[in-house]
């Protein structure tokens, strides 16, 4: 088989025989959420002790890049097969922070490698360039869009981690914040799976830009504008409470 072409063929079809045998071992599970929560460390850790199909993405659409994300949107929407999802929130303004310097190259146009920035340009930049919103309306824009739930229309528990059941769809929100002891015990009893534990990838502080990202984060003081929108809004108010706004006052608003 000396073909490119036949040889990316059969690749391909053996991946989806493994994709669809992973898919009868146990209900599939889709971790989908906002970047920068802490799911890349999740996703990992299913990966190697859930023997059913995990599938991990920040958009879940019909016509996806990602084969496993297209073939599980129609088995679970077309055909209504059932579905474990889970999801995860974190406090916006570090998320965003996070975010950020994630996406820096992207945003600002040249690699973090390359720039020699202070505080002081890198929050000119942030609050510039940087789309603040996309946590404030994530869960509307896309589990209330893809599944019908709404996770604002009941109280969001003080421990952090909450359950939605809608037909075929079964949805698990955890706080980022908890620690990795009480979120192994929610996928635990989530998905029936004795034994799991959560194991971090994926830490800022261990990325490329993790120096500028420290110091930025050491050093930086934002409006207080800004701050009130992120603690005023839905979302911060349902997975957040006055204690957590004030610890985001003391910490990146400037005087």
């Amino acid at each position: 088989m000396n073909k490119p072409w036949l040889r990316a063929l059969v690749r391909t079809q053996r991946h989806r025989l493994v994709v669809a045998r992973r898919a009868r071992r146990g209900v599939p599970v889709l971790i989908y959420q906002m970047g920068k929560v802490g799911s890349s460390s999740l996703y990992a850790s299913l990966s190697e002790q859930y023997t059913g199909l995990t599938v991990h993405t920040h958009d879940f659409r019909s016509n996806h890049a990602d084969y496993r994300v297209r073939w599980l949107y129609r088995r679970t929407i077309t055909k209504g097969q059932r579905l474990k999802v889970i999801t995860l929130t974190r406090e916006p303004v570090s998320r965003n922070v996070s975010a950020f310097f994630q996406n820096f190259q992207r945003l600002v146009g040249v690699a973090t490698e390359e720039v020699d920035m202070t505080t002081e340009e890198l929050r000119t930049a942030f609050l510039a360039r940087y789309p603040h919103e996309l946590p404030l309306t994530w869960f509307d824009d896309n589990i209330l869009e893809c599944f019908g739930i709404n996770v604002f229309a009941q109280a969001f528990p003080k421990e952090g981690i909450a359950r939605h059941v809608k037909d075929n769809i079964d949805i698990l929100i955890m706080r980022s914040e908890i620690d990795d002891d009480a979120k192994s015990e929610a996928v635990r009893n989530f998905l029936g799976l004795t034994g799991f534990r959560l194991r971090n990838v994926n830490i800022s502080a261990q990325k490329p830009y993790g120096e500028m990202y420290g110091r930025f984060v050491k050093e930086v003081r934002l409006p207080p504008g800004y701050i009130e929108n992120m603690c005023a809004s839905r979302y911060f108010r349902h997975f957040y409470g006055v204690d957590v706004r004030r610890e985001v006052e003391k910490k990146w608003q400037a005087p």
